[in-house]
């Protein structure tokens, strides 16, 4: 029989609710979850029931403690409910357990009748600032007050223990809520049974109203210090002292200072050399430095010491994802699903590697399991379409898989002997059978302005036969033309970019900046190819305060058009998702011709753009910003990795919902300042024309010559991939 004792409001319900998960009875019936216990809990009404008729029938309560003379005043029809709870339990379960605070108060009422040999304490333990605040929340009661029924309850239960000479574990409520699996394997030796997973109950969310080092009087730091010694003397858990270390260890990390707190978990792996908690950060820390294989060691090490420890199962994973390990990684993730972690971040990752893999319908699979969790994707609802349809299209069209060879100098001598190229530009456009819809995707009028501008040159833009194929990637396309110079420009979709897909091509070009510099270290040569537009000044009547073209991506709509809000000013919205998101006012159509896009945007006081998330964290561009601005008006962005490489101060960018409104609010307002910023705007657009685009791309095929051969030295390091701890 297990026994739960502790202070109100000291964690006893989540570590009731642990045992509960892990099989453990606790009682027939119980007082239902509410708003300060959201998960429950878990005390026997029945149990609950005497407890409270014991303290009423001496005049009593639990924030008024009786003394043991006090309970020699129960009367005897209270009494006798006592063995009846008892026998109840006793008739009907093997082992179980009991938990309601006022046991502290009433427990020497209840020994005269437990078989106390088999009883077992678990002794919680919370801070008490913590409690006292809990209950001054709960039950509007003083601090002071909270703090000293905090010291009484602790002592009484010190007194219960060393009187019935009880066998007892001290659990900290604070390290529950840090470590839950390292309590659940101290409460596995001590109790001897087996808790599996018991420790998922635990939700960090549960330690709400924690302070750092609050000031507590003497009486009652002296029985926190007290009772905190007995914490440090439980076997299996570090001492406060290395508890102080490892969160010293995690506040370094958090700052940035590496080497600092890695000295930290070296520390504590010399008092316990398999503290996984510690082994983990470590492989952290290796993979932020660019140690990968030493971050891979290290999860490896934790997984063989707990072969279930999820944090170092999905570390590992995104480590062998990175060094193009796909399948071993796949089997990862689906570790972790296995181990009950079902969430987007995990299928959304099996979907990539499937996508490496170029296994494309069960890449499609796993994305729509991970929209049906989250049906607000944006992002995964566009793979999902672009995905169909190029299944659709291979199926179709019976598109070969093949293994792509690199082209050889001689090859590329040879195409350097022509006056003239036969040139072919493959865009995801090309694979929407749909005519209609084709013409709303981006990358159509992007192929549409390059192949003008090629032909303008001379060069002949064909559908088959291409001396040079250029591939505005936006998924991964299997079977490109092996006798063409093949040619990649990444716009779009970087999280679908690895190095297999690089090798296929014999020069690549990359939108962003800051993708850039993965892509060299991946151990590849790129170049940046930035923009572009093709749009003029167009003088026309103002008709809009602010526009937005776009896709809505999800049933809520796009984030910057929810940051907006309701407005009193003129706005309209042209895409697909909108009806049934804005106001009939404020949407004006499922599609906005191309073509009179520029006079569309001159026409409008501020174009609002946003990115997708896999956009904005790589840094790619948005095509539109440059043609708004090559039209003449001003486009206020979210905020984008590396936009001040290109943009310097001329983009207007917010942060906040607050800070669009005001930005909007003040260039309306002020229509000399926004001529500025539109100036400043188009004279940076003005460098990024598809003219001087496809100039810059016959320009380097020369210095292409010797870069033919490349080897994969150095691998990305993507940080958003490693957790740290419950990040």
């Amino acid at each position: 029989m297990i026994i739960l004792l502790g202070m109100h409001r000291s964690g006893t319900s989540a570590l009731a609710g642990m045992l509960y998960t892990a099989g453990i009875q606790l009682g027939k019936a119980f007082m239902p979850p509410l708003p300060e216990n959201p998960k429950g809990f878990f005390e026997d009404l029945g149990v609950q029931s005497v407890n409270k008729q014991i303290l009423a029938s001496i005049g009593k309560d639990w924030d008024d403690v009786p003394t043991l003379q006090d309970l020699q005043r129960v009367p005897e029809p209270v009494l006798q409910l006592l063995p009846q709870v008892y026998a109840y339990f006793q008739s009907r379960f093997k082992s179980w357990a009991w938990k309601d605070p006022r046991l502290c108060l009433t427990f020497p009422l209840w020994a005269d009748i437990l078989s106390l040999k088999k009883v077992h304490v678990l002794f919680v333990v919370r801070h008490p600032m913590s409690v006292a605040r809990s209950l001054q929340t709960r039950n509007q009661m003083p601090i002071e007050q909270g703090l000293e029924l905090w010291r009484v309850y602790n002592l009484r239960i010190t007194e219960l223990l060393e009187h019935y000479r009880l066998p007892y574990t001290f659990v900290r409520y604070e390290s529950l809520i840090e470590s839950p699996r390292v309590v659940q394997s101290i409460l596995e030796d001590r109790l001897g049974i087996l808790l599996k997973d018991a420790w998922r109950f635990i939700d960090v969310e549960l330690n709400r109203s924690e302070m750092k080092n609050p000031t507590l009087p003497k009486e009652i730091q002296e029985t926190y210090d007290y009772l905190l010694k007995e914490w440090d003397k439980t076997p299996g858990y570090l001492s406060s002292e290395m508890r102080r270390v490892l969160k010293q260890g995690e506040d370094h990390f958090a700052a940035g200072h590496l080497d600092a707190a890695k000295v930290c978990f070296q520390q504590i792996l010399e008092t316990d050399p398999n503290h996984i908690e510690a082994l983990n950060n470590l492989g952290v820390i290796a993979f932020h430095v660019g140690a990968t294989d030493e971050a891979i060691s290290y999860f490896r090490k934790t997984l063989r010491i707990d072969q279930d420890y999820v944090e170092a199962i999905e570390n590992l994973a995104k480590c062998l994802e990175l060094k193009n390990e796909f399948l071993e990684a796949v089997k990862l993730y689906r570790r972790v699903l296995k181990l009950g972690n079902v969430n987007t971040d995990i299928l959304n990752s099996i979907g990539n590697c499937f996508i490496q893999l170029q296994q494309l319908k069960a890449a499609y699979d796993v994305y729509k399991k991970s929209f049906q969790i989250d049906g607000n994707q944006g992002d995964v609802k566009s793979f999902l379409q672009e995905l169909e349809i190029l299944i659709r299209s291979q199926e179709k069209r019976g598109v070969p898989g093949g293994i792509p060879l690199l082209v050889t100098h001689q090859k590329l001598k040879q195409l350097l002997a022509k006056d003239k190229y036969r040139i072919q530009i493959v865009s995801f456009s090309d694979f929407e059978t749909n005519e209609e819809r084709r013409l709303r995707w981006g990358d159509y009028w992007v192929k549409w302005e390059l192949q003008k501008e090629f032909a303008k040159l001379g060069h002949i833009v064909v559908d088959k036969d291409p001396d040079i194929i250029l591939h505005l990637f936006g998924v991964p396309i299997k079977g490109l033309p092996e006798a063409a110079y093949k040619i990649i420009w990444i716009h779009s979709h970087p999280d679908m970019v690895s190095p297999d897909i690089l090798r296929q091509y014999d020069q690549i070009y990359c939108l962003s900046p800051t993708f850039l510099k993965k892509i060299s270290e991946w151990g590849f040569e790129a170049e940046l190819l930035v923009g572009g537009t093709a749009k003029t000044p167009i003088n026309t009547e103002r008709r809009y305060d602010i526009v937005f073209v776009g896709n809505a991506k999800g049933p809520s709509g796009r984030k910057i058009i929810r940051d907006l809000g309701k407005t009193s000013y003129k706005f309209k919205a042209w895409g697909e998702g909108w009806e049934n998101i804005l106001p009939p006012e404020n949407y004006d159509g499922l599609y906005y011709d191309n073509e009179k896009l520029a006079e569309l945007y001159a026409s409008s006081t501020i174009v609002l753009n946003d990115h997708h998330n896999d956009m904005r964290r790589e840094g790619f561009l948005n095509p539109r910003i440059f043609d708004v601005f090559a039209s003449g008006s001003l486009v206020i962005s979210d905020a984008i990795e590396g936009v001040e490489s290109v943009f310097g101060d001329a983009l207007p960018i917010y942060h906040t919902p607050q800070d669009l409104r005001t930005m909007i609010d003040y260039y309306i307002r002020n229509p000399q300042e926004r001529k500025i910023a539109i100036k400043k705007g188009m004279a940076v657009a003005r460098s990024y024309t598809f003219d001087k685009m496809v100039q810059s791309i016959l320009d380097m095929l020369p210095s292409a010559v010797p870069e033919v051969n490349r080897k994969i030295e150095v691998r990305e390091k993507r940080h958003k991939f490693v957790r740290w701890k419950d990040d």
